[in-house]
């Protein structure tokens, strides 16, 4: 799962012609359980990775009242990360 920090992005935003498409992404990939491992070392308590449902991100998104048409769009993006459409 690909990464970049927001300082990194804002730093290429700022060197590059705004004319050019960039491509910006971490040095490394992590997978969910070793971002799971790092959140879990930060906060020192347990963050597991978990799966969401299409359920899930429809509840989360009620829960934070967005608009439907967020969560259909997070659960495209979910299922595109999945099936590699999206890398």
């Amino acid at each position: 799962m690909p990464h970049t920090a927001t300082n990194d992005i804002g730093r290429v935003a700022n060197e590059v012609d705004p004319l050019v498409i960039v491509e910006v992404e971490a040095p490394e990939s992590y997978s969910p359980n070793e971002i799971a491992k790092i959140l879990s070392d930060i906060l020192g308590k347990s963050v597991p990775a978990t799966v969401m449902s299409e359920d899930d991100v429809q509840a989360f998104c009620i829960k934070c009242e967005w608009p439907k048409v967020t969560a259909d769009n997070w659960i495209e993006m979910f299922k595109g990360f999945n099936d590699a459409t999206i890398c």
